[in-house]
């Protein structure tokens, strides 16, 4: 899950999404270099958040296992570019 801009990873259980989607699927939210618990960077731009993204799933993905990636708000749209520089998600 990928919060907004101004959001932060806990944001997802305020609306019980985590919990609902956990029964289903395992779920990964994180921060975004920024905001909540994550250090800042030096430049935010889509390229910084979309390595960042990058990171994480190399982290925690294996390789060749599909997986769903949800974004909210710019979270979506770094989502959907990611998705689009990586076409086997």
């Amino acid at each position: 899950l990928v919060h907004g801009c101004g959001g932060r990873h806990s944001q997802f259980h305020e609306g019980r999404m985590i919990q609902r989607l956990s029964a289903h699927f395992r779920v990964i939210t994180f921060d975004l270099y920024g905001h909540g618990s994550s250090p800042a960077c030096p430049m935010y731009r889509k390229e910084t958040f979309l390595d960042q993204i990058s990171a994480v799933v190399d982290a925690v993905i294996p390789p060749n296992q599909s997986f769903h990636l949800y974004g909210f708000s710019m979270g979506s749209f770094l989502a959907a570019h990611y998705c689009n520089l990586n076409p086997k998600v």
